[in-house]
């Protein structure tokens, strides 16, 4: 036989690139039934929502876009979670690969007037959004368990009720914390990393986190 070419040792496909975090929209809360703000500056290809909604009766149904009112549709993560008997829930949308980047106008609409808070952070070198992690309790240790293994990242949602008081000591990399617009509204915050997603209230509350694992 004639002289064979030499074998590579044992070649193996490159390993995913690291979730990272990028940037925060601006964030807003209102009692409406249409939210707009910018988020300037995108740069990943992950954009994930995270909203907090107090009703008066009924579940709400958002429809979140970036670009303004005609632009591209985030699709919902799993379903609205209801994290007390008080119609409060905790919602998270995505949008991967969209090639949106730069300043955008989140467009936030409602089936009902909502108390609501409304945020975006991006993400880059992500492929999927893992399901929706949900938990719930009363206090004022706020906690929930993501399990994101290698490259991944987790994102984790925290909501509190009856607090005009933003959330403290949101772990493990606090990325945005707005607090509830008043005593129906819920405060929001954001953190995302790999281990002990937490956070405190000002004072014993129902509250919600809700949140995903990114690959």
């Amino acid at each position: 036989m004639g002289r064979g070419f030499p074998m590579p040792n044992n070649p193996k496909l490159s390993a995913s690139a690291r979730i990272t975090y990028s940037d925060t929209g601006a964030g807003t809360k209102a009692g409406a039934s249409t939210w707009t703000y910018t988020h300037s500056n995108i740069a990943g290809n992950c954009i994930l929502a995270f909203v907090s909604s107090h009703t008066s009766g009924t579940t709400p149904t958002f429809t979140v876009k970036v670009g303004g009112s005609s632009g591209t549709s985030m699709t919902q993560v799993g379903s609205v979670f209801a994290f007390d008997a008080f119609l409060d829930y905790l919602m998270v949308f995505k949008l991967v690969g969209s090639g949106l980047t730069g300043n955008q106008t989140i467009y936030a609409t409602c089936n009902t007037t909502s108390d609501t808070a409304i945020n975006t952070v991006s993400y880059s070198n992500v492929t999927s959004v893992g399901s929706l992690v949900t938990n719930s309790g009363t206090g004022t240790s706020v906690t929930l368990s993501l399990s994101p293994t290698g490259n991944q990242l987790g994102v984790a949602a925290f909501g509190v009720g009856n607090s005009f008081a933003a959330l403290s000591s949101v772990s493990p990399n606090s990325r945005f914390n707005l607090a509830g617009l008043s005593l129906s509204n819920y405060s929001l915050a954001v953190s995302d990393g790999t281990s002990s997603f937490s956070a405190t209230a000002a004072s014993s509350v129902a509250w919600g986190a809700t949140g995903v694992v990114l690959s």
